[in-house]
């Protein structure tokens, strides 16, 4: 068989999974309600909601209350970012510039932190979480990324380091 004769195959099979779809079968099984001991998948009802940064439209990204606004809102998983300080100590943080996101450039006590690094291939000069230690980062204070989000809460958060994100998870063995 001739790989071209395939090539005239795919419409046709095209089709046939269109059809499966539209008449409303899935190509997989979905689990069924069984004894105790059968696992089933999280959800087969509807979409997974998962909470990128926590709920950061109405409250700061990557801080407590964010992701905490996120549970109580109902979300299935919270997808934060990770980054390191200077000390090492890993820190629950989207960008490795911080200033959009915080009040760094009101502490005159850092501004000789002030670099320009090339960051994606662009020269990008600002303030960097890399260049500060856990503690550093604690003074600072996060703010909305955008002026169209909620301000109230801009100012009264501070930095969450990864081991204070993280739950505990009992570990079943068979």
């Amino acid at each position: 068989m001739v790989i071209g004769d395939l090539t005239g195959c795919l419409p046709l099979i095209w089709l046939s999974l269109l059809t499966v779809c539209a008449a409303g079968r899935t190509l997989h099984p979905l689990p069924v309600k069984g004894p105790k001991t059968v696992k089933l998948q999280l959800q087969t009802s509807r979409p997974y909601n998962i909470a990128h940064r926590g709920s950061n439209g109405e409250i700061p990204e990557e801080t407590t209350a964010a992701y905490l606004k996120a549970i109580e809102e109902g979300t299935d998983f919270i997808e934060t970012d990770i980054l390191s300080s200077k000390d090492g100590v890993l820190i629950c943080f989207h960008d490795c510039i911080l200033d959009e996101t915080t009040n760094v450039a009101s502490h005159k006590e850092f501004a000789d932190r002030k670099r320009t690094y090339d960051v994606q291939g662009f020269n990008i000069t600002g303030f960097f979480t890399f260049d500060f230690t856990l503690k550093e980062l604690k003074q600072l204070r996060i703010k909305q990324r955008y002026a169209f989000r909620d301000q109230q809460y801009n100012g009264l958060l501070a930095f969450l380091s990864c081991i204070l994100a993280v739950g505990r998870y009992k570990v079943r063995t068979a």
